[in-house]
């Protein structure tokens, strides 16, 4: 089948913020960025964007109908997650992200009030021992919304029909940030008749060994085997993929370490490194490899 599109872009957790428009704004113009650095050239592929936010936020809004205010709202408006369930995920997880990361040497002693409910202090403490709070935060919410993504049967369905969608249409490059790297794997993996050249994650939590006992079957430790390549990006400072690398999960994976800075997780970052860049490129022809 004939690429329709040079580049599709599936976004993480918390992209219901953007419209589609505005999110497309943001990640086609740091996608070129990663190219230009990664090429010394201004190459423009087409691109597309497999939005699902919409999805989520109605979700979101059905759960507000049924159960009003959770226990996990704070005297701001936020409301977080706070059920017994969410907590031992999110428990779980930052053992993993955790695990012989050492401790920041100016790290916070907590005194007075956390922005964040009573039963999820003990997490955000641990967390703050070796991330700034700010991603300790980013790490609670959206590691919160990969949960509801694997526990919710059918959002989750209604999500990979929407990305399988868009998918359908035809591209030799699939980008994938965040929950989007999950997404996009359940969706190749499942559907082998999906023509995609070269998938390259960012910001993947696909390295969590939590996340990989939730997925189907046929995406567990098995690359997707329509693609030729699978590049994975990281910043070891990201702590929603700071449980390492994906090759030793998915033998055949090239890793790459990034640095994105005060905003290890932002997805704009991740798509304008050269590592991105180059991934892209080489399967476009742009670069040899």
């Amino acid at each position: 089948m004939q690429a329709v599109v040079d580049v599709i872009g599936v976004p993480g957790v918390r992209h219901d913020r953007f419209a589609p428009d505005r999110l497309r704004g943001l990640w086609e113009p740091a996608l070129r960025d990663g190219l230009e650095i990664a090429t010394g050239s201004e190459p423009a592929p087409s691109f597309a964007l497999a939005y699902y936010g919409d999805l989520f936020a109605q979700a979101q809004t059905l759960a507000d109908a049924e159960f009003g205010v959770t226990k996990g709202a704070t005297e701001d408006g936020q409301v977080w997650p706070a059920e017994d369930d969410d907590v031992a995920f999110l428990a779980a997880a930052a053992d993993e992200v955790l695990d012989g990361r050492p401790a920041l040497p100016d790290a916070p002693e907590w005194k007075g009030v956390a922005p964040v409910p009573p039963v999820l202090r003990p997490v955000l403490r641990r967390l703050t021992q070796r991330f700034d709070i700010t991603v300790a935060l980013t790490f609670i919410r959206s590691l919160h919304q990969v949960k509801v993504y694997t526990q919710d049967a059918p959002l989750a369905a209604s999500i990979r029909a929407q990305v399988r969608a868009t998918l359908q249409q035809g591209c030799t490059v699939v980008v994938a940030h965040s929950l989007g790297s999950v997404v996009t794997l359940e969706v190749l993996a499942t559907h082998p008749e999906l023509r995609v050249d070269t998938l390259v994650t960012v910001g993947s939590p696909l390295s969590m060994r939590l996340l990989n006992g939730r997925l189907p079957a046929a995406a567990r430790r098995t690359v997707p085997p329509q693609l030729r390549r699978w590049v994975n990006v990281y910043d070891p400072a990201d702590p929603v993929a700071g449980a390492g690398a994906l090759g030793r999960l998915w033998p055949g994976v090239h890793d790459f370490e990034v640095s994105n800075g005060d905003d290890p997780h932002s997805s704009q970052r991740y798509l304008a490194k050269r590592a991105t860049g180059r991934a892209v490129a080489q399967s476009l022809g742009y670069l040899p490899g």
